[in-house]
């Protein structure tokens, strides 16, 4: 009776500690899973930032050159309209590699599609560039043409970009929940986002 209320004993005692092996275990992988998260956080929110500063940059671009075409436009129009279409085109192009790398961050198809859109507001671009800087008198179908294109172009665009929106609120609405149910173990507390 002692010896087997002894072996009882030792594998209790030995599924005990199994058991307390597996619970620190589990409770490491939980603390590197927060920890990481954490990381995301930090990472998302500087990734935020920076996006930020880079609109406000653009924006700051579109006012200067604002100013500038205005003033030059005093003495002559043309040149201030040209030099307006030129340097919005500079500042689209820039407009378009930023948003080319944010979306292409994405991978997959997404990363395809930013390609694809682009490639279109490059054309797009061009296509305004050379109808500002051709005569005015007499109606080229070629250039009609291409001024057709360009607002398929730009309906394209917005089109994708309210996709791209849709996409975005929803994933925020699938990941709302789960972001409110880790919080308090993230030490983010009530009310805080990244």
């Amino acid at each position: 009776m002692v010896e087997r209320l002894s072996t009882r004993l030792a594998e209790t005692q030995t599924a005990v500690n199994e058991s307390l092996k597996q619970s620190a275990q589990s409770q490491a992988s939980f603390e590197q899973w927060a920890a990481d998260e954490g990381a995301r956080r930090k990472a998302a929110a500087q990734a935020a930032y920076k996006r930020k500063v880079e609109d406000l940059q653009i924006e700051a671009q579109r006012s200067a050159l604002y100013i500038v075409t205005e003033i030059i436009g005093f003495s002559d129009p043309e040149s201030g309209h040209r030099i307006g279409v030129l340097g919005n085109a500079l500042i689209k192009a820039q407009e378009i590699n930023l948003n080319f790398a944010r979306n292409s961050e994405l991978g997959g198809q997404a990363a395809s599609l930013a390609l694809g859109v682009a490639t279109l507001n490059y054309i797009g671009l061009a296509i305004s560039v050379i109808s500002a800087f051709t005569s005015a008198g007499g109606s080229d179908p070629t250039i009609e043409a291409l001024k057709q294109i360009s607002e398929q172009i730009e309906d394209l665009r917005q089109e994708m970009h309210s996709r791209f929106d849709f996409v975005d609120a929803q994933l925020d609405t699938i990941l709302g929940p789960v972001d409110k149910v880790w919080q308090p173990y993230l030490g983010g507390g009530q009310g805080e986002e990244c």
